[in-house]
């Protein structure tokens, strides 16, 4: 057992290694949004929403942000986040 685990993490160490190449195209996409959102008080990156349903018919709803916030108005704007929320 121990020589199969062995055998596939050296399979696998090429591909890990090779797989880190140079990520300069991604990183001058990013100064370039960076330059293009700078006047911006709030921008926002990334929204992802999740449900979830259990087999005894509940479910929850999961909503994930990712906000740069680049100026002191916007700053204050969020310093008291207010979240509604039903009681059971």
């Amino acid at each position: 057992m121990r020589s199969i685990v062995v055998l596939v993490f050296l399979c696998l160490l090429p591909k890990c290694v090779l797989g880190q190449g140079s990520t300069s195209g991604a990183a001058e996409k990013v100064t370039d949004n960076a330059a293009k959102y700078a006047a911006e008080s709030i921008v926002g990156e990334r929204q992802d929403t999740v449900y979830r349903y259990a087999a005894d018919g509940t479910g929850s709803k999961e909503i994930t942000a990712v906000l740069r916030i680049q100026s002191e108005a916007a700053a204050r704007q969020f310093a008291v986040l207010t979240i509604p929320f039903a009681t059971a």
